[in-house]
C-alpha cells in the first residue's frame, strides 16, 4: 500500500499545477489514503473486498473539503462586499466633507476679510461724524454768542432811540404849545434835547450849532422867530430816529429769523450725527461680535477638515490593504479548489482505481 500511495502521490505532482497548493493538496491526499489504509489494518480480506475503495472516500473528504472553501469564500465575499461598501460610502462622505470645509473655510475668510474691512471704515466714519458733530455744535455756541451780543446792541440801540424819539415828541409839543424860556431849558424835555443834540451823528453840524444856541439862550426875545426853526430840525431829526428805529427793529426781526433757522439746522445736524454715531457703533458692535464668531467657526472648520482628512487619508490606506489582501485571498482560494478539483479528477481516473483495488 505504502509503495502504491507513494507512486500516487508522484503522479499528482505531476499532472497538478505545479504550486504550493498543490503540494499541499497531494500530501493531504497522501495523508488520506495513509489513514485509510491504517483503518483496514486487521480487517480480513473478505471485509476489505466488501468496503469501499478507498480513493472514493478520498474523493468524498477532498468535495467537501471544496464545498467547505466555496461557502467560506461566500461568506467572506459577503463580509468584504459589505466592507467595501462601508469604505465607498464612508470615502464618499468624507470627500464631500472636505470639499464643503474646503468652501465653508474660502467661504468664512472672504467673510471675516469683508467684515474687518467694514470695521475699519466704520470706524473712520465714526471719527468723521464726530468730528462733524463738534464743528455742528462749535457752530452752534458761536452763532449764540454773536446773536446775545447782537440782540445786546439792538436793546442798546432801540433803546437809545425810543428815548430820543420820545424826548424830541415830547419837546415838539411842547414848543408848539408856546412853552419858552427857562421853564422850557430846565425840563427834562431841554437836557434830553441837549444830549441827542451832542451825542447823535444823525445831526448836521448847522443844526447842531442852531440847536445849542437855542438851548444856551434862554431869553424870550429871541425865542419866536428861531422856535419854528428849531421844530423843524427836531422833527426832522425825529423822523430819522424813527426810520432808524423801523429799519433796526426790521434788521433785528431778520436777524432772529436767521438765527433760529440756523441754530433749527445745526441742531437737526447735531441730532442726526449723533444718530448716526449711535447707529454705526451698534454695527460696529454687532459686527465685532460675528467677527469673532466667524473666526471661531473658521478654526472649528479648519480642525474638523483637518481630522476628516487624517480619516480619510487613514481610511484610504486600510481599504487598499484590505482590498489587496482580499484580492490575494481569491486568488489563493481559486488555486485551492483547481488544485482540489484537479486531484478529484485524477483521483476519478481509472489508473487511480485500479491501483488500490487490491
Amino acid at each position: 500500500f505504502w509503495l502504491k500511495a507513494q507512486v500516487f502521490f508522484c503522479e499528482l505532482t505531476k499532472q497538478c499545477r505545479v504550486g504550493p497548493v498543490a503540494t499541499m493538496i497531494g500530501r493531504s491526499v497522501f495523508l488520506c489514503l495513509a489513514l485509510v489504509n491504517l483503518s483496514l489494518l486487521g480487517v480480513d480480506a473478505v471485509q476489505v473486498r466488501n468496503r469501499v475503495n478507498p480513493i472514493r472516500r478520498v474523493v468524498t473528504l477532498l468535495q467537501d473539503m471544496a464545498k467547505k472553501i466555496s461557502e467560506e469564500g461566500k461568506q467572506e465575499e459577503e463580509l468584504y462586499k459589505n466592507f467595501e461598501c462601508y469604505c465607498r460610502t464612508t470615502s464618499k462622505e468624507l470627500k464631500t466633507n472636505v470639499e464643503e470645509g474646503a468652501a465653508r473655510i474660502t467661504d468664512t475668510t472672504s467673510k471675516i476679510e469683508a467684515g474687518e474691512g467694514t470695521l475699519v471704515e466704520l470706524k473712520t466714519q465714526i471719527k468723521v461724524s464726530r468730528e462733524s458733530r463738534a464743528e455742528a455744535k462749535e457752530a452752534l455756541a458761536s452763532a449764540e454768542a454773536l446773536n446775545a451780543k447782537a440782540a445786546s446792541g439792538f436793546d442798546a440801540e432801540s433803546s437809545d432811540l425810543a428815548a430820543n424819539i420820545d424826548a424830541l415828541t415830547r419837546a415838539i409839543a411842547a414848543l408848539e404849545k408856546g412853552v419858552a424860556g427857562s421853564s422850557f431849558l430846565q425840563s427834562g424835555v431841554g437836557s434830553a434835547i441837549r444830549k441827542v443834540a451832542m451825542s447823535s451823528n444823525r445831526v448836521s453840524d448847522d443844526d447842531r450849532s442852531t440847536l445849542l444856541s437855542f438851548l444856551s439862550g434862554g431869553n424870550s426875545q429871541g425865542y419866536a422867530p428861531q422856535s419854528g426853526e428849531i421844530i423843524g430840525i427836531l422833527k426832522q431829526l425825529k423822523d430819522s430816529m424813527s426810520a432808524d428805529l423801523a429799519d433796526a427793529q426790521k434788521a433785528e426781526a431778520e436777524r432772529k429769523a436767521d438765527q433760529a433757522a440756523l441754530v433749527a439746522a445745526k441742531g437737526k445736524e447735531v441730532a442726526t450725527l449723533t444718530a448716526t454715531i449711535e447707529k454705526k457703533l451698534t454695527q460696529q458692535g454687532d459686527l465685532g461680535v460675528e467677527m469673532e464668531s466667524l473666526k471661531g467657526n473658521l478654526a472649528e472648520t479648519k480642525n474638523s477638515l483637518a481630522a476628516d482628512q487624517a480619516l480619510a487619508a487613514k481610511l484610504g490606506l486600510s481599504c487598499g490593504s484590505q482590498s489587496s489582501e482580499w484580492e490575494e485571498r481569491q486568488k489563493s482560494r481559486a488555486e485551492e479548489l483547481v488544485a482540489i478539483h484537479d486531484t478529484i479528477k485524477l483521483l476519478n481516473d481509472d489508473d487511480a482505481l485500479e491501483l488500490f483495488k487490491a
